[in-house]
């Protein structure tokens, strides 16, 4: 049997992982978890063979999955929360510099 690579699902759920900051031994189980159904989702919407159906039912656990990045504090919401968004603030707010910005110059 050959190694199957990530699918693009399980790969941005990795990446997450690794990007992570704020995770500690003990959070090893939720995010075995997480991959757990990343693999899935992209195992099932990869396979050629499978059904629409089957298909379908792969990505009713993306809310799961959705929930476990959330534990993780690896959401926008999650972060912002606990006041970890501050970069994100920051880039929220340059953008709307550069909207209000354009704004005033279409309207002179």
């Amino acid at each position: 049997m050959v190694a199957s690579k990530a699918g693009p699902l399980l790969a941005a759920f990795n990446q997450a992982v690794k990007d992570n900051k704020h995770l500690e031994p003990v959070d090893n189980a939720t995010i075995e978890a997480g991959r757990s159904i990343a693999k899935a989702i992209d195992d099932i919407t990869a396979d050629p063979e499978a059904s629409a159906t089957d298909k379908t039912k792969a990505l009713y656990l993306t809310p799961h999955l959705i929930s476990i990045l959330r534990e993780l504090l690896a959401t926008p919401a999650a972060r912002k929360a606990l006041g970890l968004a501050a970069a994100d603030q920051k880039k929220a707010g340059r953008l709307s510099l550069i909207k209000d910005n354009a704004k005033a110059t279409t309207t002179k």
